[in-house]
Parts: C-alpha cells; structure tokens; sequence
C-alpha cells in the first residue's frame, strides 16, 4: 500500500515538473530577452531606444509588444513596433528545420515600419514588413528565418528578399550580453528599376554573412564582419549587362588598444564583366582604413548626422568643428587600390597622417599645415593610354573640329603625345611598360616625382610661391568669322514692317 501512495506521488510530482517547465523556461527566457534589450540600448552608438510597452508572461506562451524609437529623432514616425509571441520550451516547433526540438522558446515576431518609411515604400500601415520565427536553444543560440516581403521605392524601384535565415548566438556575463555571433544565408536579392529612374536593374545570388560583435568596458562594440556574394548582376535600361563575380568585403571597426576608434574595409573581386569587351577586370582589391579617431567625437558626429533637426544648407562650419573633434594627433588614412585588367595592372597607394609631434588640431588651417601625404601611382600603359582614347572619344571632338573645318586628331596620337608631354616635364616616369608617379604633400609643398605642382593651377604671378602644375598643350580653335561690316549691314533684308 505505502509502495502504491509513494508511486502515485512520485507520478503527480513528475506531472506536476512537466507542467511548471513551460512557466520556469518562459521565466527564464523573459531574463534573457529583457537582458538582451536593454545592453543593446546601453550600448555606445545604438540607433534605437528600446520602450516594452507590454511583456505578458503565460504559462505555455508569452506576448510581448516593444517599440524601438530612434535616440536622434523624437518622432513618432522613426518609431518601429515590434508584436512577439513566445512559445515556451521545453519542447518547441523548429521553423527553420521544420520538425520538434528541445529549447528553451519558439520566437515569432512581426515589425512594422515608421509611419514616414510606410508611405516611401508603399507599405500598408497594418502589414509587417519583416516577419521572423525561430527557435532559442539553453545556450541562448537563435536561429532565425527571417522573411521581407517585396517592398517598392516610389519611382526608383521594386526590391525582393527570398530564402534568408540567421543564425544569432549571445553570450551573457554579468548580466550583460558582451559577445554577440551572427551567421546568415541570403538566397538572393533582386531590384526592378521603375520605368521613371535612371538605375539599373540588379540582381545578387547568393549571398554569406558573419559578424561578431565584443561589448568593451566603455559600452562600445568592436565589430569584425564578412559578406561573400557569389554573383552580382547589372543591367541598364538599354540593355548593357554587367556582372562582378566572387565578391567579398570584410570591415573591422572599434576601440584600440590605445582607446582610440579604428575603421578598415578591404574588399576583393575575382572578376568584372563589362559591357566593354575591350577591356577586361580579372580581379580588384581595395582597402580604405581610418585610424586613432577620437571616440567621443565619432559620435557628436554620428548623432549630428543621424539627426532630422539640423539644416543641412547652413552647417558647414558644425561639420568642421565635428570633423575637427574626430581627429586626434595620430590619426590616418590609407587607401590602397590593385587591379588586374587585360591591358595590364594598375596600383595605387595613399597615406595620410600628421606631422610627428603635432598636437591635436584644433582648426582646418592646423590640419593644412601639418598633413603629410605619399601616394604612388602605376599604371600600365597600354591601359592609360586606352583610358585617354575613351576621354578623347567621349568629349566628340572630332565632331567640334570638323564643323570648324579642321582635320580630325586620331586619339592614340593625341594620348600619346600627351603622355609624352608629362613625361618630358618629370611628372610621370617611364618604368617598363608602366607608367609611375610618386605624390608627396608636405608643408603645403605638393610635389609630383620630386617636382612642385599646385593642384590648383595658378597662373604665375598670381599666387607667388606656389609652381604650376603640367603644361597642357593649346586645344585647337576653330577660325573666326569675319566681321560684319556696315555694307552688309545694309543689305540685309528689314524683318521689322
């Protein structure tokens, strides 16, 4: 009898564990998610303001409904309205791989677009435009399907989003999410240019993302992300296509270790096919870095553009002082650009920095005076002179020297007679098959190859001090009419009666 009473009570006790687990994990689940939100919101450079307007726990399943206001505008139409309904573990639907699972909550949320993005993208005040569901593991990993319905731009065009899935990872420590991992497939994005814009039509298939995310001790996130895109393909409204193939861009932005901001973007394409068969790109690479920002005024400057409540006509002097606080003593820039083509390579270099030594500057006029930049410029050069053939045939010239009577120039002479003339003036040297120049600025002294040049062309006498650049030869000038004298003049017939 006591062996019956202790099993029936062990049965309700286990009854009654299965019953309370869909509560304790949806408990547990509200933990993390409000965690969640609010080391977001904490966080330095966050966009949004998280507002949960409604959390009601259940027992099987949870609403929630938030709002996320953006933290440079007060109105309500850069606000996002975000409806979750939460499904408690600990056995869930997986919509992702479609079948059941263990984990901790099943997440489906519906967002819907401030009222001013509504009316650009034509989309209905009571349809959400990015709907989600997932699945939560104990290990706070979710995976997401994340749809967006095909959304049109008001005379620009149609942009459709298929097959996309994310996969995000959190990592708690202290209460806060510190670490964030985010993995995601794109099956492809298309765009329709409408019939009144000029843009072409595109399409890009597939595509990889993956980013991490490291909360660091001031609030701000290092951020290190790659995007790999298979195929991107262009057409114009005339027809033209194009297509590059195998791209990947990977940008890495935070704090230092010196505390100070960094930003670097490298980009790399395995090859280009333009409408030009003439020419053709068999790969590119391109790198642009900024360095030692002062993170402070990143972010003066990042608020100040975000902002609807500035006037953009009258703000010149704001975006200088902003500019001016970005700055530190050791910040610089590089860019560094290769490319392969069927004509031959070319390659350039830029660095820019302060003197050694210089304080922070505290105006335009202290950055002029301090700045050292080097770059180095080659090129092939059967590429440069086919680039001068396709400027001289763009402009129509020879249509101009023909209605002036003049003999037509034959544009592989007229480049190379050009390229000739900079060479003989020091300004491009010849190595090889390549043409070179070396470009240095320095105690606002700009040199080309060692030899002064002003961007700004003086003519001498003008700005003493400052040496011209290149001589360009005369352009050709078509003969003047003769004038009219007053014979002719009186025997032209009178319009006037």
């Amino acid at each position: 009898m006591r062996k019956s009473y202790l099993f029936s009570i062990i049965i309700i006790l286990i009854i009654l564990i299965i019953s309370l687990l869909p509560l304790v994990d949806g408990y547990i689940f509200k933990i993390h998610y409000l965690k969640f939100l609010t080391s977001l919101e904490q966080s330095k450079g966050g966009m949004f303001k998280v507002n949960v307007q409604e959390y009601r726990l259940g027992w099987l399943h949870s609403d929630v409904k938030l709002t996320l206001a953006s933290t440079r505008n007060n109105s309500q139409s850069a606000t996002f309205v975000i409806n979750n309904q939460i499904t408690h573990g600990p056995f869930v639907y997986d919509s992702a791989n479609k079948h059941y699972t263990f984990a901790l909550a099943a997440v489906t949320g519906d967002t819907y677009l401030p009222i001013d993005l509504q009316q650009k993208l034509q989309s209905g005040a009571n349809v959400a435009f990015i709907q989600s569901r997932g699945v939560v593991s104990f290990k706070n990993k979710w995976t997401q399907i994340v749809t967006v319905p095909s959304f049109t731009i008001q005379d620009i065009g149609t942009v459709t989003i298929q097959d996309s899935v994310t996969n995000t990872i959190f990592s708690i420590n202290g209460g806060k999410i510190n670490k964030i991992n985010v993995t995601g497939n794109v099956g492809s994005v298309n765009f329709v240019a409408d019939a009144k814009s000029d843009l072409p039509s595109m399409s890009a298939a597939p595509i990889i993302i993956n980013q991490e995310l490291d909360l660091q001790q001031d609030g701000w996130w290092n951020s290190n992300g790659t995007m790999n895109i298979a195929n991107v393909s262009l057409k114009s409204r005339d027809g033209k296509q194009a297509s590059l193939n195998n791209i990947e861009l990977t940008v890495q932005k935070g704090i230092n270790a010196n505390n100070l901001f960094d930003n670097k973007m490298h980009m790399t394409v395995e090859s280009i096919n333009s409408p030009d068969q003439s020419l053709a790109i068999s790969s590119l690479r391109f790198d642009v870095a900024v360095a030692n920002l002062d993170p402070s005024g990143l972010q003066q400057f990042d608020n100040y553009h975000g902002s609807l409540q500035h006037n953009a006509a009258a703000d010149l002097g704001d975006r200088q002082a902003l500019i001016l606080n970005m700055l530190t003593a050791t910040s610089t820039f590089m860019l560094d650009l290769n490319m392969n083509t069927s004509l031959g390579a070319v390659a350039l270099n830029c660095n820019a920095a302060l003197k050694a030594g210089t304080a922070k500057p505290a105006s335009i006029d202290d950055v002029m005076d301090n700045a050292v930049v080097n770059a180095n410029f080659r090129i092939a050069a059967p590429l440069l002179n086919s680039m001068i053939d396709r400027k001289i045939n763009a402009m129509s010239m020879n249509a101009s020297l023909n209605a002036a009577a003049l003999p037509p120039m034959n544009s592989p002479d007229v480049s190379q007679k050009m390229i000739d003339m900079f060479v003989a003036q020091g300004y491009i040297n010849k190595d090889n098959n390549d043409y070179v120049s070396v470009i240095k600025i320095e105690n606002k002294t700009a040199t080309i190859n060692g030899k002064p040049f002003s961007p700004f062309m003086p003519m001498p006498g003008v700005m003493p001090g400052m040496a011209p650049g290149p001589v360009m030869p005369p352009m050709p000038v078509a003969p003047m009419q003769p004038p009219v004298n007053d014979n002719d003049l009186d025997a032209m017939p009178d319009f006037s009666q």
